[in-house]
This record gives structure tokens, C-alpha cells and sequence, in this order.
């Protein structure tokens, strides 16, 4: 990943400069001066060079530790668009820096559009391509780095600016000026060789560049032969000596392939299995609970053992994509494959950890109200009053996330900005309590007592993803928060005020949290007492006023 983060940076200041090709040459050139002037010093030289190797090797011995090669759609694509990348670089890397260090030719733009839209056309299209694959390949690794991360919602619209708009300016200004170039060359027969005698670009040298850029794109390719040999032939050998079978709760043994991880063996057999990070043990969506034959796997290496430690999983749970299996066992996946997750549109709700503000509303004496009016009545009543709720969710940018017969389930904060998301819940609360008094004055002739509600508001980690039946699924949360802001709304009740919040709440939205409202109560599920305050509408009004001065 910080190999990729190097290698990333240099691409986009290179093509930064390049894409200034759409005002002139010289501006571009100018660019590309002060880009290079960076990465040509001596420290920073050695830092892509060794990232390049680095990042180069890694990449190559994941792919030849791999038993299988069934891997997700992006990832595939990132894989095939990475070995891509040497096979079109080589022309590029001989013309610009071995044919400088062994004959001294120079490579300014002119020269390089001359080489490309006159000399030899059919290059331009490999450039073109270069440009396209080196920049794809960063942005799929960028892409499902970031989704994993909390930043993604609020970052996401940018990378994919960037991610569309570089690589377009770069094409246009590229071709736009390559075609100044060849419009120049034919009209002044002497041009092109002026400029290639400038830089030494002798016959001899251009013949010299043709036969080593061949001959390295024929190393490449052979490279690849051998390399893409041994996981072959591997392969073929290892699923004729299968060391057992997995065991899963929902369909017949699954073969193991000797050597492969938990997950390439699923995949081998297609049985679909979810890993959001493609299998690098950064998120733990591939975790499963192994029922027997877990004494036979190897301990958990120190990617594993965090990630694990992060979700406090218990004995038993192992990450698909660490455990190679030597024999037999069982194992229950613990998260739904992706065939079934159902489809959002905010990636990261997939089943990602975020830091969010959970709201729990419940409608107290719903009982009485039904005790006392006929079935349709009741419906009338509360779907006004969940109407008018849910209408104060949105003004605020609440998310309805559940509903629990007199009550409601609300997240803040999907956005990405934790601050506003804990506001924005404050502010709902107290839309809320002016709706209900709204609702209490127009059906005074309706209700024998008025409407009342209880509030909690808690902040903290929680699992958010699409849940529930296939034919049903709502953006919902799990998790200790979620359990947390359920007791606070039943602590309504005890401590006689319509909103309970969290210190952790007040924090989030940088607000006070002294005052005599402030109380520590036991939580059933805590070890530790949870500090909240007991607010009614007037008191959290003046604690939010408060901010705003």
C-alpha cells in the first residue's frame, strides 16, 4: 500500500504536467521541469526506484503464492492492468532514460511528438494506452483502499473527479499537440530533422532505441511465460492432491486445494464468499466461524491478529483469506455472501465499521392508545405521528433505519462528517418534540391525554450495511452503540426528561458537557458506567445556542 502511495504520487505529478499540454508546450514543459526536478533528487530518486521494485515484488509473489486465480472482477482487472503496465512502459522507459545514459539523447516534448505522431503513428496508441492502463491500475487500488476507510463518503466525488478528469486532459492535450506537431512536420519538410539533430537522435540511435525497446518488451513477455507457468502447473498438481474437504452449513463438502487459503478454495468451487478487500486481511468480511479442524491451522500472523483483535472476535473465528487449511474442517461463514447482500448506492454500506450517531424514538402509552380506539383509528394516529418524525429526520439528514412498532431507529452521519452527524441528531430531537405538541394541539379533540416520546442519542463504531430479507433490505446499523442508544431511550422514563444523549454525542457535535443534567447510569452489556445528560427541549435549545455564540 505505501509502495502504491509512492508510485501513485509520482504518476500524478507526471501526468499533472502533462495534462498542462492542453495551454502549449511550453507551459507543459515548464511542469514537467519543476515535477522531475523533485523526483530526480537523489533521496526521492531512491525512494521511487526501491517502491517500484518493491511494489513490483510483492505484487508478483502474492500472485505466485496463489493456488487459484479466481479472483473478483476489480481485482482481476487491477491484477491484468498491472502486468499490462512493464509491457507498454518499456518503449517509454528506454526512449526517455537508457537511451539518455548510453547515447545522450534528449526527450522534450517535441521530440516525443514527433517520435510518436510522425515518425512511428502506431506509438501514439501506446501511449495513449499507457496512459489509461498506469492510471486505472492507482485508482482500482486507490478506490477499494478509500472505500474501506471512513473518509469515503465525503471523498469519494473528488477521486472520481480526479480519478475521470486527469487522464482526459492529459489524452486531449497529448493528441491535441502531437497534432500541432505533425501539422508542423508536413508543412516544413526540415523540421522534424532540425529537432531529432538537436537531440541527438541520430539514425544510429533511433536504431540502436528500436532494437533494445524490443528487446525488452520480449523479456517481459517471456518473464511472464515462466512466471505464469508456475502457478499453473501448481495448480493442476495441487487439485489432484486435495488434502480434505471444507464443510459448510449450506451445501455439500467443498475440496480443499493443498496449500490455498480458505477463500481461493471457495472460489475455486464458486461458491461465492464475500471479501471486500480482496483478500489483504484489511477488513475481516471473510471471517468464519471454524467448527472442527481448527486445531490443525497455524496461529494467526500479525495482519490477522489486528484485524481480529479489532472486532473482539471470539474463539473460533478465523479470516478465510490468512488460513491455510492441512486437512479437513468445518467452517460457517459470518458474513452474507455478496450474491445476496443486495445492492446500494453507497458502496461502503456493504458491511463497513463507521463511526455514526444513533437515535432511538419510541412513543410512550402506545398501548392505552389502542386499548381505547378501533383498529383503523390507531393506524390513523401513528402513521401521522411516524410521518411527521420521519419528515424531521430528513429536514436534518437522518437516515431511517428501523422500525420497531411505536418506535423508530435513526442514523446521522452517513456522510462522512462526524460532527455534523451528531448535530444533526440534537436538532432532529428538537424538531421532534415540536412536532409531537404540533400533533397534540391538532387532535386535542382526539387524544384524552397528550402524545409523549423518549429519545436516545448515542455516538460510537458501529456495523452499517444493508440488512433484512432480500425483497426488503433497509441501510440499518448493529453493534454495542446501537445496543447503548436503545437503553438510553428507556432511560426517558426514569430520569424525566424526552431526550437522553451521550457525552459521547456532546463531544461529537463540540458542545458543553458540564451541568447539572449530567448523570452516570448503569447500562446492561457495559462494564463501565456511561456518563449522559437528562435534556428536555428548552435545555438542549440553550446548550445548542450556547455553541452557536
Amino acid at each position: 500500500m505505501l509502495t502504491g502511495f509512492v508510485l501513485l504520487a509520482f504518476v500524478t505529478g507526471h501526468l499533472g504536467a502533462h495534462a498542462l499540454l492542453t495551454l502549449s508546450l511550453d507551459v507543459s514543459s515548464q511542469g514537467l521541469r519543476a515535477v522531475m526536478s523533485v523526483w530526480q533528487a537523489p533521496l526521492m530518486l531512491a525512494l521511487l526506484g526501491v517502491s517500484a521494485v518493491i511494489h513490483a515484488s510483492l505484487s508478483i509473489a502474492t500472485l505466485l503464492r496463489r493456488r487459484d486465480l479466481h479472483l473478483p472482477s476489480w481485482h482481476m482487472l487491477q491484477t491484468i492492468l498491472g502486468l499490462t503496465i512493464p509491457l507498454l512502459l518499456a518503449g517509454h522507459v528506454v526512449m526517455n532514460r537508457v537511451m539518455y545514459e548510453i547515447a545522450g539523447t534528449g526527450t522534450n516534448y517535441s521530440v516525443i511528438l514527433l517520435s510518436h505522431f510522425v515518425e512511428r503513428p502506431f506509438t501514439a496508441v501506446v501511449q495513449a494506452a499507457l496512459v489509461i492502463v498506469v492510471w486505472a491500475h492507482g485508482m482500482i487500488g486507490l478506490w477499494h483502499w478509500l472505500k474501506q476507510t471512513r473518509a469515503f463518503e465525503a471523498t469519494k466525488h473528488i477521486v472520481l473527479t480526479i480519478g475521470i478528469g486527469l487522464p482526459a486532459l492529459v489524452l486531449a492535450g497529448f493528441i491535441g499537440r502531437g497534432l500541432d506537431i505533425r501539422a508542423q512536420a508536413l508543412a516544413d519538410p526540415d523540421f522534424a530533422a532540425t529537432v531529432l539533430m538537436r537531440a541527438k537522435w541520430t539514425p544510429d540511435a533511433t536504431a540502436l532505441f528500436s532494437q533494445l525497446a524490443a528487446n525488452t518488451t520480449f523479456g517481459i513477455l517471456a518473464a511472464y511465460l515462466v512466471l505464469a507457468a508456475v502457478p499453473v502447473t501448481r495448480s493442476w498438481v495441487m487439485r489432484r492432491a486435495s488434502p480434505g474437504a471444507i464443510a459448510l452449513p449450506d451445501r455439500g463438502p467443498v475440496p480443499l486445494i493443498a496449500g490455498a487459503t480458505l477463500l481461493e478454495s471457495l472460489r475455486a468451487a464458486r461458491v461465492p464468499h464475500t471479501s471486500i478487500c480482496g483478500g489483504r486481511a484489511r477488513c475481516t468480511t471473510c471471517r468464519v466461524l471454524v467448527a472442527h479442524g481448527g486445531d490443525d491451522l497455524a496461529m494467526p500472523n500479525t495482519l490477522e491478529q489486528a484485524a481480529l483483535d479489532r472486532i473482539n472476535a471470539p474463539a473460533g473465528v478465523r479470516l478465510a483469506c490468512q488460513i491455510r487449511p492441512r486437512m479437513s474442517l468445518a467452517a460457517t461463514p459470518l458474513v452474507p455472501a455478496k450474491s445476496v447482500l443486495g445492492k446500494s448506492d453507497r458502496p461502503a454500506l456493504a458491511g463497513q465499521e463507521t463511526d455514526l450517531t444513533v437515535m432511538f424514538i419510541d412513543l410512550r402509552g402506545s398501548t392505552r392508545l389502542a386499548e381505547k380506539r378501533l383498529p383503523y383509528d390507531v393506524l390513523f394516529l401513528l402513521n401521522r405521528f411516524f410521518a411527521e418524525m420521519v419528515a424531521a429526520l430528513n429536514g436534518q439528514r437522518g437516515h431511517y433505519a428501523n422500525f420497531t412498532g411505536d418506535g423508530l431507529m435513526a442514523l446521522f452521519g452517513l456522510s462522512g462528517n462526524r460532527e455534523r452527524g451528531a448535530r444533526d441528531a440534537l436538532h432532529a430531537a428538537i424538531d421532534m418534540l415540536d412536532r409531537v405538541d404540533a400533533l397534540n394541539r391538532d387532535m386535542t379533540q382526539t387524544l384524552d391525554e397528550p402524545l409523549t416520546i423518549g429519545i436516545g442519542i448515542h455516538s460510537g463504531l458501529v456495523i452499517v450495511g444493508e440488512m433484512g430479507p432480500p425483497e426488503a433490505r433497509l441501510v440499518s446499523a448493529i453493534g454495542d452503540t446501537v445496543n447503548t442508544t436503545a437503553r438510553l431511550e428507556s432511560l426517558s422514563k426514569d430520569l424525566g426528561q424526552a431526550i437522553i444523549v451521550s457525552t459521547e454525542t456532546l463531544e461529537a457535535a463540540n458542545l458543553p458537557v458540564g451541568g447539572a443534567s449530567r448523570h452516570l447510569v448503569d447500562v446492561r452489556g457495559r462494564t463501565e458506567p456511561l456518563a449522559v445528560h437528562a435534556l428536555g427541549h428548552a435545555e438542549l435549545a440553550a446548550v445548542l445556542r450556547t455553541s452557536r455564540k
